[in-house]
């Protein structure tokens, strides 16, 4: 039942483990057995929402249904949020856990079939959705460290029933899935029925257009990415006097294209076509951005940046490293990023240890000796620290003085260290740098 296409992927990922989501149903019960023919090693995943009263039952008949297959089986429980969209609040709480248990090497085996796939196009459609084109489940992606892969997209579940029921096998009906107040099952149970009324043959016309539209996609994925290579810089930013070179629609679409690479949440349609000319026309030192869902756009300079949003509170105690005997490579985790502490002969600060520096941040009037005391905010300027990290940036104290502004690799900003506490060259001293989730998305 698996099609030659899926066997050659497969093949390609030549995976470790190939970890099959198992819930007990008719579906994956299919998969698993199917994913047993294949000669890799299989083991089993059940995720237990805990929001059915029969959900321990199911998971024991799990258990049981794999021991009779000899196939390994892991149960993760997973905590649902009861507010909200619980069907959405399941799926991430699932994929979390997803994530949790896979390794590098696995490829992830998911049983949604051509009538899921036809229900998740409708429901895109429906709700509304950033990416073009009819749009239904990827058949492939990243999961993690590992690589998920739908290998019955193409297989209704009449087929599937035919398979289970030719092969004897035994699986769970969940009573939920006839329950239509989710979206779901609305779309399934009473929607779809009304409409093959009038259009019979309406599942298999989604299938087409949803195949259609794919194709679609790669191509404009495809000028999407020959573009934005064009346009990132070194550090990963986008040029803006070059992005305003391309017609509107490629402008929205190699932004569009940038945000999708990286699997970030794709902003309105709407939305980036307005903000990104305010982008363009605001003042530097506005520090202008957009965000949405965690996720910003800013501009430094003449380029925009991709990154996460910027933390809303600055810590206001400070941080010591561990105590430790040398200079060795230590780490100090902050509330938004980690500091790390490399030994470089001839540079850096010198102290004789790691628990002598303080880590602070900035209150306001602090100077640093550099030749005379400068203030933070000329020297931010001159090392092109941008405006909205300056309060994050973590600054370095030995018995009380300000003696180094950690380093940001990310956006070429040095380390800068007072007068008369650097290293000489005959001396090792320690390179501080600051890594925070705010850096530059880059590939």
């Amino acid at each position: 039942m698996f099609s030659e296409e899926m066997l050659a992927r497969l093949k390609r990922f030549n995976p470790a483990r190939l970890v099959v989501g198992y819930s007990g149903g008719l579906d994956s019960h299919v998969l698993l057995h199917l994913a047993k023919k294949t000669g890799y090693p299989v083991v089993a995943l059940h995720i237990n929402h805990g929001l059915a009263i029969s959900a321990d039952e199911w998971q024991a008949h799990v258990i049981a249904t794999c021991d009779d297959l000899g196939v390994p089986v892991t149960c993760m429980k997973v905590d649902v949020s009861p507010q909200g969209n619980v069907e959405g609040n399941a799926r991430d709480a699932r994929y979390r856990a997803f994530e949790t248990f896979l390794k590098k090497g696995d490829v992830m085996l998911l049983a949604h079939h051509a009538d899921d796939q036809v229900e998740s196009a409708l429901m895109h459609l429906f709700r509304g959705s950033n990416r073009p084109g009819v749009a239904g489940m990827p058949v492939t992606r990243a999961i993690g460290c590992a690589n998920l892969l739908r290998p019955l997209l193409q297989v209704t579940r009449a087929s599937l029933l035919r398979y289970a029921r030719d092969h004897e096998l035994a699986w769970i009906d969940d009573t939920s899935n006839a329950d239509t107040s989710f979206n779901r099952n609305f779309i399934r149970h009473e929607l779809l029925p009304m409409v093959q009324t009038r259009w019979p043959a309406v599942r298999e016309a989604v299938l087409q257009a949803i195949q259609r539209d794919e194709e679609v996609v790669q191509l404009i994925d495809y000028i999407g990415e020959k573009d934005l290579l064009a346009l990132l810089d070194e550090r990963g930013g986008v040029s803006i006097p070059e992005l305003w070179t391309l017609p509107v629609t490629r402008r929205r679409n190699v932004i569009r294209y940038w945000v999708h690479s990286f699997g970030l949440p794709l902003p309105g349609g709407a939305m980036l076509a307005s903000e990104l000319d305010t982008l363009k026309s605001s003042r530097q030192d506005a520090s202008p951005l957009v965000t949405w869902q965690g996720v910003c756009l800013r501009r430094v300079g003449d380029h925009i940046f991709l990154t996460d949003q910027t933390p809303s509170v600055v810590p206001s105690v400070s941080y010591h490293f561990h105590s430790g005997d040398d200079h060795s490579v230590n780490e100090l985790l902050l509330p938004f990023g980690t500091i790390t502490a490399d030994p470089v002969k001839g540079k850096g600060l010198v102290v004789d240890r790691l628990d002598e520096i303080e880590i602070r941040f900035r209150t306001g009037g602090e100077t640093l000796l550099r030749g005379n005391h400068r203030t933070l905010k000329n020297l931010f300027q001159e090392s092109g620290v941008p405006a909205w990290l300056r309060d994050y940036l973590p600054l370095a104290f030995v018995g009380g003085e300000l003696v180094a502004i950690v380093g940001l690799p990310t956006w070429q900003v040095p380390m800068l260290v007072a007068g008369g506490k650097s290293a000489t060259p005959d001396q090792t001293g320690v390179e501080l740098s600051f890594k925070m989730p705010n850096q530059p998305y880059s590939h």
